[in-house]
């Protein structure tokens, strides 16, 4: 990540800081959330999560704060004369990076003492963060359909992410763990603190 915030800072003019950005964002949260149900298979990144996590809240917000500045020039007007795609993009991306905000700021043991059952609930806003960062990238990106006329390598494009979408929702669930034999490889969700003092007194 340090790497990639340096690489930004050396090209701030053009779309690679947008398009590394935005990819590393995509990227680091995809990990963080199938962090815990491969971690049987494969561990590193569960250790890594938190890291990942803050990662891809950090780079969302290198993304849009490149958008509006290189791309927008500060200009919100810009936002009417885009294409309606283009727009609704925009807007899932913005209900994406809300939806991190909360987690990001509770990245930490002390928040997850305090809220106790609440905390997973407010980092579980990262799955549908998740799916509106894809649709942000399908319906704005000029690699898929963030174009007047989408070729169809475009939409190759999309149904690729949207593949790559529905694989990562696939992964959080152990139903489709069972559903493909591979449920011994499947590692379920921690009980939080609370389930534990009730499961103690029972």
């Amino acid at each position: 990540v340090t790497i990639l915030i340096g690489v930004l800072m050396l090209g701030r003019t053009g779309e690679m800081p947008l398009t590394l950005s935005g990819y590393g964002s995509l990227l680091c949260l995809m990990l963080a959330l199938i962090a815990r149900p491969i971690s049987r298979v494969w561990a590193a990144p569960l250790q890594a999560r938190r890291a990942l996590g803050l990662a891809a809240f950090g780079l969302a917000i290198i993304h849009t704060l490149h958008m509006l500045e290189h791309s927008w020039g500060w200009q919100w007007r810009a936002y009417r004369f885009m294409l309606p795609q283009s727009q609704w993009g925009i807007a899932l991306g913005a209900f994406a990076v809300v939806l991190m905000l909360p987690a990001a700021v509770t990245s930490f043991n002390a928040a997850q003492r305090q809220l106790g059952s609440h905390w997973r609930p407010i980092h579980l806003l990262t799955l549908p963060a998740w799916v509106f960062a894809s649709g942000h990238c399908i319906l704005s990106g000029s690699r898929y359909l963030g174009r007047p006329q989408p070729l169809t390598v475009h939409w190759l494009a999309a149904v690729g992410l949207l593949g790559i979408t529905a694989l990562v929702m696939a992964a959080r669930s152990k139903h489709c763990w069972q559903w493909v034999g591979l449920y011994s490889h499947y590692s379920p969700p921690k009980p939080d603190l609370s389930t534990e003092k009730l499961r103690s007194t029972l």
